[in-house]
């Protein structure tokens, strides 16, 4: 009984009207620290409207675990790029798509490999190579990430032109709160 109201409580959504690029700059100020120690440059780019309905904390999470892996897998000298801005939801951008938030995470770090790109947001998936190993493994969080944006009716898929190529993840947040999504009291 108690393990179903918890659960309850991690599904719910606790929405509000937080602007992206704000919760976005903030978490990048976390992070410049140990990616400065390494000479990592994490760069933003934040523009237009960037207000979503979400729950603030879930957020967070998602653009923490993105970045997070970003600095991680890039090596020194390296650089991240983390750009916020108005876009459609649809991943193909097909006209009368609805409007959404794009959250884009570039790295210059290892890449991922044309047939592991498909499966890193599997649970349980490790991209095994020497090069992630020594990094300690791919997809920290990422199966996470992925089930708290689509709680929030948005997408999130992972691109790479292979390893040693860098990988960039694109996230996108439908602006408008969805009463699909939304948990009844």
């Amino acid at each position: 009984h108690g393990a179903y109201l918890s659960y309850g409580v991690e599904t719910a959504i606790d929405r509000s009207a937080p602007s992206l690029g704000e919760l976005v700059a903030n978490e990048i100020a976390t992070f410049q620290p140990q990616a400065g120690r390494r000479g990592i440059a994490i760069q933003l780019d934040s523009r237009g409207d960037t207000v979503v309905f979400g729950d603030r904390r879930k957020l967070r999470q998602i653009v923490s675990s993105l970045i997070s892996n970003a600095v991680k897998f890039t090596p020194d000298q390296g650089r991240v790029g983390v750009a916020v801005r108005p876009g459609p939801l649809d991943p193909a951008g097909n006209n009368g798509s609805p409007p959404a938030v794009q959250l884009v995470v570039s790295d210059s770090g290892i890449g991922i490999s044309r047939d592991q790109v498909a499966k890193i947001f599997e649970p349980f998936f490790q991209v095994d190579s020497s090069s992630t190993r020594a990094f300690g493994g791919l997809g920290l969080g990422l199966p996470l990430v992925k089930s708290l944006v689509e709680m929030h009716g948005g997408t999130v898929d992972a691109r790479s032109a292979g390893l040693d190529r860098g990988a960039e993840f694109i996230v996108r947040f439908p602006i408008a709160a969805s009463d699909s999504h939304e948990e009844r009291a």
